[in-house]
């Protein structure tokens, strides 16, 4: 149980398999308004780096690039899963 634990509070646990699931998460419940959703994703990591740099603004703007890709990334993840229930709801 300690190790399950240890893995999820492990930054990049969090980073690859946490945040993803999230702006997945995000994106199925915001299909309706697909830019919210996407929005949304792309401020889950400035949100996080904010939170496990303890307020340091200065690490925040050092992670600044990476940041912009995670958030990049995210939220082509909440984009793609917003179209995939559109198309099946239209299926319908």
């Amino acid at each position: 149980m300690l190790l399950v634990l240890q893995l999820l509070i492990h930054p990049v646990t969090f980073i690859f398999v946490i945040l993803p699931l999230l702006s997945i998460v995000l994106g199925a419940l915001l299909y309706k308004s697909k830019w919210l959703s996407v929005l949304f994703s792309f401020f889950i990591p400035p949100i996080f780096f904010i939170i496990v740099s303890g307020w340091d603004l200065r690490v925040v703007l050092i992670s600044f690039d990476a940041w912009i890709l995670y958030g990049t990334f995210y939220s082509i993840l909440s984009y793609i899963t917003v179209m995939i229930i559109r198309r099946r709801k239209k299926l319908q």
